[in-house]
């Protein structure tokens, strides 16, 4: 049987990129000590996630896996791979200010017994907000953010990596196993090599573009998000 562990530790593991290296490579776009909070913990959640895509990519190189394991291999790698563009769009939003702030922050909500009125029955909500010592950065939404991020060309006037991201935002949403439009419309229909080639595509063109100017030999470590050689 193949072996995932070509280049091994001495004990026998497999040794992907080290986090600190993904760590070091990530503060070229997310620096230590800027005013956006928990800067250091946001770039050890993408280093995490970007050497976990390097150990899927690894099995499905190596394994002669099942259909339906290649399968969900492709759903989980484009799971994780959305994950890593949301953190970078809401660190790139962020940097430039380009988000709403709120003074208030909701405690609760409660409603009221049920009545009649004019023949229909009717209720009331009431809802408690309480008033932020300071205003804080309001929630933004996966696709709020690419809507963001377009109108003002952050990522290069290329309209198509928008187009591929709001593509692969619609294909993240699949992690909800109940949200299913008809019998036929399964993880096994959603999944295939092409959607795996446009999440690497869209990760390899963050990841080595102008939010990090890498070097050449910067680039080796996302080899395996590079499509242009595939066939």
């Amino acid at each position: 049987m193949p072996k995932i562990c070509k280049n091994c530790s001495e004990d026998g593991k497999w040794l992907p990129t080290p986090i600190n290296t993904l760590d070091a490579y990530l503060q070229k776009f997310i620096p230590k000590g800027v005013t956006i909070p928990n800067t250091r913990a946001l770039r050890k959640n993408i280093a995490y996630n970007l050497q976990y895509l390097q150990y899927l990519d690894q099995t499905l190189n190596e394994f002669n896996l099942t259909s339906v394991l290649v399968t969900q291999t492709w759903k989980v790698f484009i799971i994780a791979g959305a994950g890593i563009i949301e953190a970078l769009l809401y660190y790139l939003l962020c940097s430039k200010g380009m988000y709403n702030e709120t003074e208030w922050e909701l405690l609760a909500k409660k409603a009221t017994n049920e009545f009649k009125l004019a023949g229909r029955m009717h209720k009331i909500e009431n809802i408690l907000w309480v008033k932020l010592t300071s205003p804080r950065p309001d929630a933004m939404t996966f696709e709020s953010m690419i809507q963001k991020v377009e109108t003002r060309k952050l990522l290069g006037g290329d309209h198509e990596i928008y187009k591929k991201l709001q593509f692969l935002r619609k294909l993240r949403n699949r992690v909800h196993l109940h949200s299913i439009e008809d019998e036929g419309d399964t993880d096994w229909t959603s999944f295939n090599k092409s959607e795996i080639a446009t999440m690497k595509y869209a990760l390899y063109t963050l990841l080595t573009g102008n939010l990090f100017s890498p070097k050449a030999s910067e680039k080796k470590m996302f080899a395996f998000l590079d499509t242009s050689d595939a066939a």
